[in-house]
């Protein structure tokens, strides 16, 4: 997720005529905690334990490049593994297509 915003950031970037007030819905994540607190802008750590938390480096730059960006950014979580139940036995779609990308997502991960 930070690599995307990071290009999305350099898109705008070279990009003069920028849109500042739309909020671009194209984030997914199947990762709760890490679109939790990218979301969350308002999120201060107080506690130096705080910062040994799982992603912790990748959610902040996360959210230090998202405030670079002429617009708004939200993310949404998508349920991971939607092709397989519990026992791993198959599911066939038709998945929503934030799903689909999920399930390719996992499948080039597992390559």
């Amino acid at each position: 997720m930070c690599g995307t915003v990071l290009i999305l950031y350099m898109m705008s970037l070279q990009f003069d005529e920028c849109p500042t007030n739309v909020t671009v819905k194209v984030f997914f994540c199947d990762n709760a905690q890490v679109v939790s607190r990218s979301n969350d802008m308002d999120y201060v750590k107080v506690k130096v334990s705080e910062y040994n938390v799982l992603d912790y480096d990748l959610w902040k730059l996360t959210q230090k490049i998202q405030a670079l960006l002429p617009f708004q950014v939200e993310y949404h979580w998508v349920k991971s593994h939607q092709d397989a139940n519990d026992d791993r036995k198959p599911i066939h779609g038709p998945f929503a297509r934030e799903a689909d990308l999920n399930i390719m997502a996992d499948k080039l991960c597992a390559q």
